[in-house]
């Protein structure tokens, strides 16, 4: 599996405040049954504290009752939260290894060259 991040701006779209990239997940040879595909929808964004926070795919759903929520679409097979704690971890460091961590100082320094 591969972490390639991409810019809003890159897509022609504007880029929320506190947004830093979407992110794809490409998957490989290591998932032979997936090789080809990617699951998009993932995205890095600054936290208030300075950290870097994922979000995953999901919906947002109502009830009858309009009662809103947000439905996860990817999931652990067990609902253990380590192996999604584990997932946005490798995408952080995936994030920051690919330089990352330098355009986050930058944002957190004023500027808009992320």
């Amino acid at each position: 599996m591969q972490f390639v991040f991409v810019d809003a701006r890159d897509n022609g779209r504007k880029r929320p405040a506190r947004h830093l990239a979407d992110v794809e997940i490409v998957f490989d040879e290591a998932e032979p049954a997936l090789v080809g595909l990617k699951l998009v929808g993932t995205a890095l964004w600054l936290g208030d504290d300075g950290g870097v926070l994922v979000t995953l795919p999901a919906r947002k759903v109502a009830d009858t009752k309009g009662k809103e929520w947000h439905f996860d679409l990817v999931r652990s097979v067990d609902g253990r939260m380590e192996v999604i704690k584990d997932l946005k971890g490798r995408v952080i460091a995936a994030y920051q290894d690919s330089g990352g961590e330098m355009r986050l100082r930058t944002s957190e320094a004023g500027s808009d060259a992320r």
